[in-house]
């Protein structure tokens, strides 16, 4: 519509006010400095680059839909929330994207991030689909030379892509802990629990009850004795010995049933606090994975921020960040030399990448294989 409109008003020269349109059009033009934003984790509001570092340390409220994401205690989770987010800038980039080129690499990445969320079940047939995804991704990100904000963008779906990857091979690796088992022993042994303090409490009812019972029997045998014994000197002379009194209430084969029931309820309630445990466990470790997640999030935000203040010819702009985290792993840097870390390993891209190779396109799409199939498989074998 603005181009209809001014191509109207540029057509009447007799217009006074597309002549004056035309002579401020004359005039020096200053185009306003590109400014990018970041969606933050926590609030989920779009941040200037350049604001970046006093928001993390201001910002301490936490949306419903990332606290949802984090009680879920599932990786794939987080990561098709991270998909959903990058997905919505990517439509947003596109709407006000003017070139048909780049609104192609866009429309494709939107689909593609569609794709891959729907990729749920851990199963070697939707592996493949995220394998085959990942492949065109990469290949999409090497081949794409445009706007930096784009580049970043497929650069940050390849590395979400790789890292659900990375969690389905974990997943079909390892046995899911079914949760509906898990409360059901937890219920067995609630109800384990409550048999066991019924039957005690009847045992000890029933105690009571036979001391009780033996001892008024024993009193009025007692009582019975005496009146109808003979003298003691006929129990002397007497070949059948001394007569033994037998009640009806000695309950030796029901304490035996008793103490079977309490043996075989003690069972199930140890083998029931080890599977608890086992799962406590696992909780454990689901903890720690989302912990290395978040780590790994942050310092991936730093480096994109630092790459954006640098030109898109740079070679520092071809330096995978999949390296950088790594060798920040490997000299165990804290957070507070992160900063620094980034800055000097993008001040010196030689570190990592071969110069020479760096004008040879073909040369440096092949260093960057390498280098990202060394990264996974060794990533792989970490995981094994």
């Amino acid at each position: 519509m603005q181009t209809d409109y001014f191509s109207q008003r540029s057509a009447n020269p007799n217009n006074q006010s597309a002549k004056n349109f035309v002579q401020q059009n004359r005039g020096p033009k200053t185009a306003p400095p590109a400014m990018y934003s970041v969606p933050c984790m926590n609030c989920e509001n779009l941040i200037p680059i350049n604001e970046i570092d006093q928001h993390t340390m201001k910002c301490l409220s936490v949306s419903k839909s990332v606290t949802a994401v984090l009680k879920s205690n599932r990786n794939l989770d987080e990561i098709n929330f991270k998909i959903q987010k990058l997905r919505d800038s990517i439509q947003q980039l596109n709407s006000k994207e003017q070139k048909q080129e780049n609104k192609k690499y866009l429309i494709r990445a939107d689909e593609m991030c569609e794709q891959i969320q729907t990729i749920q079940n851990t199963n070697q047939i939707e592996l493949r689909k995220l394998q085959d995804l990942n492949q065109e991704l990469r290949t999409m990100t090497e081949s794409y030379r445009g706007s930096l904000a784009i580049a970043l963008y497929l650069e940050r779906l390849h590395s979400l892509g790789l890292q659900k990857q990375t969690q389905l091979e974990k997943e079909i690796r390892t046995p899911r802990i079914d949760i509906q088992k898990l409360n059901n022993n937890n219920n067995m042994n609630n109800n384990n629990q409550i048999s066991s303090n019924q039957l005690n409490n009847n045992y000890n009812n029933y105690n009571s009850v036979q001391q009780s019972s033996t001892y008024r029997y024993q009193q009025s045998s007692e009582q019975n004795r005496n009146s109808q014994l003979p003298p003691p000197s006929q129990f002397q002379n007497s070949p059948y010995g001394r007569p033994t009194i037998i009640t009806k209430f000695s309950g030796s084969q029901d304490r035996n049933q008793l103490n079977d029931m309490k043996s075989e309820i003690l069972t199930k309630i140890s083998t029931s606090q080890f599977d608890e445990s086992e799962a406590n466990q696992n909780d454990s470790d689901l903890n720690n994975s989302n912990q290395y997640n978040q780590q790994q999030r942050i310092f991936y935000s730093k480096c994109l921020a630092q790459k954006t203040k640098l030109p898109n010819t740079h070679p520092s702009q071809k330096i995978p960040l999949c390296i950088l985290h790594k060798e920040m792993l490997q000299r165990k840097i804290p957070n507070s030399m992160w900063d620094k870390f980034i800055m000097d390993a993008l001040n010196n891209p030689h570190q990592y990448l071969d110069m020479n190779k760096v004008q040879n396109t073909q040369g440096l799409k092949n260093q960057l294989r390498s280098m990202t199939q060394e990264h996974q498989f060794k990533q792989r074998i970490h995981n094994i």
